[in-house]
Formats: structure tokens, C-alpha cells, sequence
């Protein structure tokens, strides 16, 4: 659950698992194909871009039918969706899992709780953009200046 008194959030959480090729190339750009093969771990780099896409169409209130509107940069840190103007994108990558949290600009950190039986909620981790975690598949995305037609 994420929660926000700070604007609208969407978040996306995804265990580390092949998917299908054929819906992950459909959406991806050859950017994003060019970054996904730069990176060490194949899987872990198309489970965090297929994060970020669904936490920024979460925001946007979008499902996948909404994939042809988002476009990543991730060797430039930005991204650009035809819905949100200005969305801003931090996402992890772990071993077993990768987060991905899209929010409107001024949402400057979150928390982490968890949950313990004993204990209920406690507070255990806090990331900011400003601050990130020490990890080295940490990414942040902003938006890139829109277009006018």
C-alpha cells in the first residue's frame, strides 16, 4: 500500500520472473531494448522498466492500454507520457523483486513500514529522490518537456 498526502502516487511492485517477450517488445522502444542489453541481469533490467511503465499508468489511472503513450529514456533518467506532463519516476531493483513509484512533482521522499505480528506497523526505511538508496540499480525518470502539436 502506498499512501500520499503529498499529490496522487501509483506504485508497482513485480517479483523477479520471465515474462512475455511478446508484450514486454510490443511497448518496448529501442531505447529502452538498447539499455535492457546494456545492463548485467537481462531479467532484472525488463522487470524494473515493466515496473516503472505500470506505476506511471497506475498515476494516470490507465491500464495497458495505455503502454502507446509512454515512452522511456533510461540512459537519460526521463520519460514522457501524453497523460501526465510532468510525473516523476523512482524505482529499485533487488534480487527477488523490483518497486517502481510515479508521482507528481513536489512528493520529495518516501516511507517504508512494515508490518511485524507483535510490533504492527514500524517505520524502517525512508528514500528520497534527493537521497537515494545506496543501490546501484536505483533509477529516477522525470519528464521530459512536452511537445506542443
Amino acid at each position: 500500500m502506498l499512501l500520499s498526502l503529498e499529490g496522487k502516487v501509483g506504485l508497482d511492485i513485480e517479483v523477479m520472473r520471465a515474462r512475455s517477450h511478446n508484450l514486454l517488445h510490443q511497448y518496448s522502444s529501442t531505447t529502452e531494448n538498447a539499455w535492457i542489453a546494456a545492463q548485467n541481469d537481462r531479467l532484472e533490467a525488463e522487470t524494473q522498466l515493466w515496473s516503472i511503465r505500470q506505476c506511471v499508468l497506475k498515476l494516470a489511472g490507465l491500464g495497458n492500454s495505455g503502454q502507446g503513450l509512454l515512452n522511456l529514456h533510461p540512459f537519460s533518467g526521463q520519460l514522457r507520457c501524453n497523460t501526465l506532463p510532468n510525473v516523476h519516476v523512482m524505482s529499485d531493483a533487488g534480487e527477488y523483486l523490483s518497486w517502481a513509484c510515479a508521482h507528481q512533482p513536489g512528493l520529495d521522499r518516501l516511507i517504508c513500514w512494515q508490518y511485524d505480528e507483535s510490533q504492527g506497523l514500524q517505520k524502517c526505511d525512508e528514500i528520497s529522490s534527493r537521497n537515494p538508496p545506496p543501490s546501484t540499480h536505483f533509477l529516477k525518470l522525470t519528464s521530459l518537456a512536452s511537445v506542443t502539436r
